[in-house]
């Protein structure tokens, strides 16, 4: 993106931008590469607040910081190459954490590592963590190569900075005026999460700025953007010869790193005969329960459904044995409905095909019950009611 000072740019959507100044920083020879992200991702069992759905809220603050102060000593000690641990988001079901584990690109710990540093911890204790929750989710490539010569700043490296609000201010401005454009009430807003230097030459590094689109929590799952979409109306607009923005962003260089999955609660009843070590989501018998209940039922709904992902028991409780669940879906596949859902499960029971003694008129998906009488193909209908915010992350290069 290119910068000066001493003009305004024209008016965007009622709001003027201020362009500033052309910003260096001294040479150096040491080459910072971009970090390597992996998904970190688990469920406690605690009762999800609905004010951690909003990341200014002094509810996800004061969690995300807890959260922080307990896993960065865990990797740190156990991974030299380990860097930091943010949290992204947290959304019900109990309560889904969901944080970026960033590593050095160098001595990369295995996926199977890094869970069994958190399972095999006190960590999991003490924030109440379902130890068969945990996953890592490898958020693709952290690189670009860039197409612009950036000089990156290293006040930009630091949120609080001058240099960084005013950038922040100027990217955040342009998005939402193009993403508002095209998606009209359903998208909210933009938020900048970093800026990165990553290596162009022995002297110096380009810019890269990462960013979240968040929008609506009740959008139906076919109303939202494609990651296809999202990428090719920021293309367009910025390659636009007659906008009026005041910052260049190279098209080439824009990438999605993640989408989130669609979640889904689930509740049945089984028959069975409840006992007290089944409240510990730390017990053996919790675990065991959890484990075959996964193993009875996911492989239902991945032969009917080529999105589904995984099934993640969340809690055991009484009457007689009452399961509750998330089933996590690709958004970037279909998504199926309420009705399928259930009418998956009920029909797997009916012919024996899972054998955890259910009861066929418990089941739940999202709140609402579903009977065998009434189960059936129905209409599509929205299942986004636990999915507090959509976010998608983009790079792009700019040049001061």
């Amino acid at each position: 993106m290119f910068f000066s000072r001493g003009t305004k740019a024209p008016t965007i959507a009622g709001s003027t931008i201020e362009t500033f100044s052309t910003l260096t920083a001294p040479p150096t020879t040491t080459i910072t590469a971009p970090p390597t992200i992996k998904v970190l991702e688990f469920t406690s069992t605690e009762v999800f607040d609905i004010d951690l759905s909003n990341r200014e809220s002094t509810a996800f603050q004061s969690k995300a910081e807890q959260i922080k102060q307990l896993i960065e000593p865990l990797y740190k000690a156990a991974f030299p190459s380990f860097i930091r641990f943010t949290v992204r988001s947290f959304r019900p079901g109990s309560t889904i954490t969901n944080g970026d584990l960033a590593f050095s690109s160098t001595n990369i710990p295995s996926d199977d590592v890094i869970i069994s540093t958190l399972s095999g911890s006190s960590v999991t204790s003490t924030l109440k963590i379902v130890v068969t929750s945990i996953k890592v989710i490898n958020a693709g490539s952290t690189t670009v190569v860039p197409t612009t010569t950036t000089v990156f700043i290293p006040a930009l490296a630091n949120s609080n900075s001058p240099e960084f609000q005013k950038l922040a201010f100027s990217i955040v401005t342009v998005c939402d005026v193009i993403y508002s454009a095209r998606y009209g009430l359903i998208f909210i807003r933009t938020i900048v999460i970093r800026f990165r230097g990553v290596a162009r030459n022995r002297a110096e590094l380009d810019t890269q700025a990462e960013v979240e689109l968040e929008f609506r929590d009740n959008t139906p799952p076919e109303s939202l953007p494609t990651s296809d979409d999202i990428v090719s109306t920021l293309k367009e607009a910025v390659s636009n010869p007659n906008n009026t923005f005041n910052i260049t962003i190279d098209p080439a260089s824009i990438l999605i790193l993640r989408t989130p999955n669609n979640v889904v609660e689930l509740v049945f009843t089984s028959t069975d005969t409840f006992v007290d070590t089944l409240l510990d989501a730390n017990s053996e018998a919790f675990k065991t329960r959890a484990r075959v209940t996964a193993e009875q039922i996911e492989p239902v709904f991945k032969a009917n459904f080529s999105s589904f992902i995984s099934m993640t028991v969340t809690n055991f409780s009484a009457g007689s044995v009452v399961t509750t669940s998330s089933l996590a879906f690709n958004s970037s596949g279909r998504f199926p409905s309420a009705n399928e859902i259930a009418n998956s499960l009920i029909n797997a029971v009916q012919r024996g095909q899972v054998n955890l003694n259910i009861d066929v008129n418990s089941i739940k998906v999202n709140g609402t019950a579903f009977a065998a009488s009434t189960a059936g193909p129905g209409t599509k209908t929205s299942l986004l009611t636990t999915l507090c915010l959509v976010f998608t992350s983009l790079l792009f290069t700019h040049l001061w």
